[in-house]
């Protein structure tokens, strides 16, 4: 689950599930998760799973995905 808060407030801003992964448990994050900001913008590259990477834009809409061959 992605979530994003204001810095300032604390509001959360944004609430997305990014892997559909059943056999992750809350909590679980699986082998190979990251979080990338991207400079100049609000978006956001986050890696799950070790192979599926995703640019999430500042309202959740997905810009790209990307996913290794090998999905390790």
């Amino acid at each position: 689950m992605l979530r994003t808060f204001d810095r300032s407030t604390g509001q959360l801003i944004l609430e997305k599930r990014l892997n559909k992964d059943p056999h992750l448990h809350p909590g679980d994050f699986g082998n190979g998760t990251e979080v990338a900001f991207v400079e100049h913008s609000r978006d956001i590259v986050v890696l799950t799973g070790g192979h599926n990477v995703q640019r999430i834009g500042e309202t959740g809409g997905i810009h790209w995905v990307w996913t290794s061959p090998d999905k390790r």
